[in-house]
């Protein structure tokens, strides 16, 4: 909850701060993902891993609401790879 003040004629308002408070939650989603690379030699190569994942959590709120947070997202990476 965020707090504020404001007086008549009511054109501004002054922020007074915030009210928070930790929640957590779990949920099943999805994850898929590549992994390639490219070797130039026999020890040296170029690879690149892309990796998404999905879920969404349901979070209480202050007034026994819930609200509904997406998880997740995309990953990329380009790397070098070596061989021993």
């Amino acid at each position: 909850a965020v707090r504020f003040s404001q007086t008549y004629p009511f054109d501004a308002a002054t922020y007074a701060g915030v009210d928070r408070r930790r929640e957590s939650g779990s949920a099943t989603g999805w994850h898929a993902g590549v992994d390639v690379v490219r070797y130039f030699n026999q020890r040296v190569g170029l690879g690149a891993v892309a990796r998404y994942s999905d879920a969404s959590v349901d979070l209480g709120t202050r007034d026994n609401g819930t609200v509904s947070v997406s998880a997740g997202g995309l990953h990329a990476v380009v790397d070098l790879r070596l061989r021993f």
